[in-house]
């Protein structure tokens, strides 16, 4: 199998520190904030003339636990090689400033959907956008060990000027050792996460075909699930109500059948990336794609 900078398949193999192209922040000039999170902000930024997102981690989190965290993102970014994931630049992993450069989208899936400029799309738009995001999923699951990336949603996917999908914010991604079937922990995001992690049970890599679902919805409807409601809430409808976010008329009996297979409630019966691929192909060579949009 090859193992080139689009490879499908390839296998992460353990880089130092400092071999992953690090780079000296005040070789950065640091623009506007265009992003924040809990622990990191994402800066515009210029390095080496070329235009960059900076994500750096607050001054007040960089303690040995999340400097830490933070170089194992690094670590897992480094090594991906993907259309659909987001370009890794290098990064300075000197205290306090610790941050990393990828490539500067556009904007997000986020913004597109719900920004100032949203834009109603049109159905190839949206069959592009979901094709992009499975293809870069398969990518992170065939990868030995897998990467699950486990905070899949609409502000994690980066929309560069040729309207093309990328996967980013690996902060919460998790490599599952080949020794390992399941694994365990809350996190995520309420509303695209999985019940069976509400429920803190053990999960494998389908709670990323879970989120993936959601986002499907996010796309057709141009709206955020379960909007109104707060974390408890969600996880109640979501857990025991067995509730998911509702579809328009206007989806086709198809791409219905396919969001509603993502979030199944029976882990082992949703589908596969490649049966997701294929069944996006063939929504692709529908009439429905012929309707006008953004």
């Amino acid at each position: 199998m090859g193992h080139g900078p689009w490879s499908d398949v390839a296998s992460i193999e353990v880089v130092p520190y400092e071999t992953m192209h690090s780079i000296e922040f005040s070789d950065i000039s640091l623009g506007e904030a265009i992003g924040e999170g809990a622990f990191s902000v994402v800066h515009r930024g210029v390095w080496n003339g070329m235009d960059v997102a900076v994500k750096r981690l607050k001054v007040q989190y960089v303690e040995e636990q999340y400097a830490e965290e933070f170089r194992k993102e690094v670590e897992l970014l480094s090594h991906l090689r993907h259309r659909n994931i987001v370009r890794y630049i290098g990064a300075s992993l000197q205290a306090p400033d610790l941050c990393v450069l990828t490539e500067l989208a556009d904007g997000s899936l986020s913004d597109l959907l719900y920004g100032a400029s949203r834009q109603k799309l049109r159905p190839s738009r949206m069959l592009s956008f979901a094709r992009h995001i499975a293809k870069g999923m398969k990518y992170l699951h065939s990868l030995r060990p897998m990467i699950i990336h486990r905070d899949l949603k609409s502000s994690n996917l980066l929309v560069d000027g040729n309207m093309v999908c990328k996967i980013s914010d690996f902060g919460l991604s998790r490599i599952k050792n080949e020794s390992v079937t399941k694994i365990s922990g809350m996190l995520g995001t309420p509303g695209w996460s999985a019940p069976e992690i509400y429920k803190q049970d053990k999960y494998t890599e389908k709670v990323d075909m879970y989120s993936y679902g959601v986002v499907l919805s996010e796309i057709v409807t141009g709206e955020k699930p379960y909007s109104g409601l707060n974390q408890m809430q969600i996880a109640f409808a979501t857990v025991y109500q067995g509730q998911r976010p509702s579809l328009p008329d206007s989806c086709p009996k198809p791409l219905r059948s396919l969001i509603k297979g993502c979030w199944d409630s029976m882990p082992q019966k949703r589908p596969t990336w490649d049966k997701i691929l294929d069944a996006l192909a063939l929504l692709e060579a529908s009439p429905w794609t012929q309707t006008k949009g953004g």
